[in-house]
């Protein structure tokens, strides 16, 4: 204001003020590109830890289907009869009804339902 050139003032305060905003632009440019490089970091520590547990998984289903198998192998083997037990047939078999044929009825059925009824 009290400047007797107020035309070099003018030039020395926009001097001023682009130097300001180009310092400004240039911390945000150096602070995005830190955080860039930050994110990037701990992306690759994560995959890192993803990849262990993807492995430690792998090692888990590997152990379970060893013992399943396992499991397996003691049903398969042959399991013998102590002497003292035997198997004895009943002396007489109960008298069984000869088989017949029914037709099937599904009248019962009428009244359930959400069908048309006539």
């Amino acid at each position: 204001f009290q400047a007797t050139d107020k035309r070099r003032a003018l030039e020395e305060t926009m001097a001023f003020t682009t130097q300001a905003l180009a310092s400004v632009a240039y911390q945000i440019g150096n602070l995005a590109g830190n955080t860039l490089r930050m994110l990037d970091l701990q992306a690759a520590s994560l995959r890192k830890v993803e990849a262990r547990v993807n492995t430690l998984g792998q090692m888990v289903s590997m152990h379970m289907e060893k013992v399943a198998r396992r499991e397996i192998g003691t049903l398969a083997t042959v399991h013998r009869l102590p002497p003292g037990q035997k198997v004895i047939a009943p002396d007489s078999l109960p008298h069984l009804a000869p088989y017949y044929r029914k037709p099937l009825n599904f009248g019962c059925l009428d009244d359930i339902g959400h069908g048309i009824k006539v």
